[in-house]
């Protein structure tokens, strides 16, 4: 019951590594792919379908292939918690939005943590080992607990009486890429009603793309 509640990296072998090695190697390369693809939806999926991506396919497969992906490491290692819910955020304050990067980033963070997690767990208490899910999950709680207080906090000052006049839109830190090259990335402004706001650039730079994310 501790073993598939919390997990043990310790009960596996090169070949059930080897298995998740092969499954990680041919589901990264996948997501690679459709990064493109996840900058867009990142904008919206109406900016997404207007831009080519069938947005219901690309979601479709990639939550089954993430959830693939999953089972397998489940399947040998038990549920370890937070990992995957952590990874991706921690990934993301070091290389920006952009999931060319984040991607690759979040699974090396991922494997990081865990190496980590798994050190803590037989060094602690030392000749015991404690559950490694016990490990993420006191780091990972805190961590998770401050991400949702910081989101909390945002949207709360932002709606507060006075921060945003009525009528205002608010545009913090957008990007967008066509395949490789980046338009514009980190783009911050502030749009109010009954205001001239104009949007110049050479041609080619992305200005009818940002009006229609």
């Amino acid at each position: 019951i501790v073993y598939w509640t919390f997990g043990d990296v310790g009960r596996t072998g090169w070949d059930q590594i080897g298995m998740l090695a092969a499954a990680l190697a041919v589901m990264l390369a996948y997501f690679q792919a459709n990064a493109w693809n996840y900058n867009a939806i990142s904008n919206g999926t109406a900016t997404a379908s207007s831009l080519g991506v069938n947005v219901g396919t690309v979601l479709i497969t990639g939550m089954f292939a993430a959830s693939l992906l999953s089972s397998i490491a489940v399947a040998f290692v038990g549920a370890i918690s937070f990992v995957g819910l952590i990874a991706p955020h921690l990934a993301r304050r070091f290389v920006g939005n952009d999931h060319r990067q984040l991607l690759v980033a979040s699974a090396f963070t991922g494997a990081i943590l865990l190496i980590g997690a798994e050190v803590l767990s037989r060094t602690v208490v030392s000749p015991s080992i404690l559950p490694i899910g016990a490990i993420t999950s006191f780091i990972g709680a805190p961590v998770f607990h401050d991400l949702s207080q910081r989101w909390v906090a945002q949207m709360v000052e932002k709606t507060q009486a006075g921060a945003l006049p009525a009528g205002t839109l608010c545009v913090r830190h957008l990007a967008f890429a066509y395949g490789r090259r980046t338009l514009w990335s980190d783009v911050c402004f502030e749009a109010h009603a009954g205001a001239v706001t104009a949007i110049l650039g050479n041609n080619g730079t992305g200005k009818s793309t940002l009006m229609n994310c």
